[in-house]
């Protein structure tokens, strides 16, 4: 099963931790793809095994360029 995720942050919290454990745990049985934003600071957390997918545009709320990106992201991927 191919497994997609999507953290709209770049700074270090709670919610973060659970999405990069998440992530690391799910990888063992499926292959995950993390989405994140350009310049995201817990890139380095995660596993090897997880593939990271990294968005350019400006991480901004009603930017429609990183929607379009999003979207041109998840037809590549083809989660299933």
């Amino acid at each position: 099963m191919k497994i997609v995720q999507f953290m709209a942050s770049q700074g270090w919290g709670g919610a973060e931790k659970v999405f990069v454990e998440l992530c690391n745990q799910l990888s063992k049985d499926h292959a995950v793809t993390a989405i994140l934003l350009r310049d995201t600071v817990y890139r380095n957390r995660f596993t090897p095994d997880v593939s990271i997918c990294t968005l350019q545009s400006n991480p901004t709320r009603r930017n429609p360029f990183l929607l379009y990106e999003l979207l041109r992201a998840l037809q590549k991927i083809k989660p299933s």
